[in-house]
């Protein structure tokens, strides 16, 4: 399943790989300005319908690599939006992907 979506200052993408009760997610996060250098320290939570990722880079250089894997777990479904918060520099950026 592919999951896809953006902010104004970020976009992403979510692959995930679902069995019956299992899940593998890679994908990542990627600020659209032009200074990546100057993102600095990034707070993100990435909650969706069974599962939570968050976490904090100290330097991103504008992208954030997500992965995710569980067994005997419950499962995101294809309809459920994961929903995207992110904080940087004093702002915040909030958005959803949405399986495409």
């Amino acid at each position: 399943m592919r999951f896809e979506g953006e902010g104004d200052h970020w976009k992403a993408l979510y692959l995930l790989n679902k069995g019956e009760n299992t899940q593998n997610g890679q994908g990542s996060i990627i600020y659209k300005g032009k200074d990546k250098e100057k993102v600095g320290k990034v707070s993100y939570v990435v909650k969706g319908e069974t599962s939570k990722l968050s976490g904090t880079d100290e330097e991103t250089e504008g992208k954030i690599n997500l992965n995710e894997s569980c067994s005997g777990c419950s499962t995101q479904s294809s309809n459920a939006p994961f929903h995207v918060t992110i904080k940087w520099n004093g702002k915040e950026g909030k958005f959803d992907l949405t399986s495409k």
